[in-house]
């Protein structure tokens, strides 16, 4: 036997629940909690691929665009810049990395 939970919210929240069963015919407040919740969880797990595009977007276009330009164009000044940008690139990648895994540097992450 399932475990019954409990849940506090407020009245305008139920409101809002019953326009949408009303609005889109789902049979009762419960159905429209767990699919609410289902959502989240998609949305959940999908977001640190959003998070990492994020976050290397701007260094790889310049990664990208200098790699272009030095192939191009044959210039030291754009191979430079192309250093740099990579540089850039990798350190937002470690950024990221950080954030998400987290590196021990002898302090537990919180």
């Amino acid at each position: 036997m399932a475990d019954r939970t409990s849940f506090s919210t407020t009245d305008e929240r139920l409101n809002l629940i019953d326009a949408f069963i009303d609005k889109h015919k789902y049979p009762d407040r419960s159905t429209v909690i767990n699919t609410a919740i289902d959502e989240l969880l998609k949305k959940y797990k999908s977001i640190i691929y959003v998070d990492f595009l994020y976050w290397i977007c701007i260094p790889l276009f310049m990664v990208l665009v200098c790699i272009g330009l030095t192939l191009y164009t044959a210039s030291i000044f754009f191979y430079s810049i192309l250093v740099i940008a990579a540089i850039y690139l990798i350190v937002f990648i470690f950024l990221f990395y950080d954030k998400y895994k987290g590196v021990k540097y002898g302090t537990p992450n919180k």
